[in-house]
């Protein structure tokens, strides 16, 4: 078995790609997304294996509305780092927002699995919340709403951030979607 930790790779991130994606960061902030892009694409040649940098470059196709690059890079993110749960979540609603509701499943279901195993063994208190939470909404994107529903209800009596929490819940699958389909 192996962990759903994102690999710890700070160590050895090349400070440069970290400087890079600051600013592209700064680029994205202002909707400068070509010049976001460009340093984005510099820090990722600078450390092709730097995760970060390629949620970056997933933020910037999704404000372009370029999905179909957004999945290509998630999925290269996703390649460098399978235990990178949060990336299934972002992959499936990519899918979600390009209709592909069956490639979306198969990404939900891989995000699951990470958090089991995240869950199983968490390294601290918050990131076993966060990780149960995460998984509650996997759970309800992939139509099982009502084993969700119990999770987000059962951190809700444990008294998480109930007020979080509470949002969580009034948002199904369909609110969940349509909010993507006004982004």
């Amino acid at each position: 078995m192996f962990s759903c930790k994102p690999v710890d790779k700070k160590a050895k991130i090349n400070p440069l790609a970290i400087s890079y994606n600051n600013q592209a960061f700064k680029q994205l902030q202002t909707k400068n997304y070509d010049s976001a892009l460009v340093l984005i694409n510099k820090a990722l040649s600078v450390d092709s294996s730097y995760i970060v940098g390629y949620i970056s470059k997933v933020a910037i196709y999704l404000e372009l509305k370029d999905y179909k690059n957004a999945l290509i890079v998630e999925d290269k993110a996703l390649q460098i780092d399978s235990n990178y749960a949060e990336g299934y979540l972002a992959a499936g609603s990519i899918c979600e927002k390009v209709g592909d509701s069956i490639r979306a499943f198969d990404y939900y279901k891989k995000g699951i699995d990470c958090y089991d195993r995240r869950i199983s063994n968490p390294i601290d208190q918050k990131q076993l919340i966060n990780s149960r939470l995460n998984r509650a909404c996997l759970l309800r994107f992939s139509g099982k709403e009502m084993e969700g529903k119990s999770e987000l209800e059962k951190l809700k009596v444990e008294k998480q951030d109930t007020q979080l929490i509470d949002g969580f819940l009034k948002m199904d699958r369909k609110t969940y979607l349509s909010n993507l389909q006004n982004k």
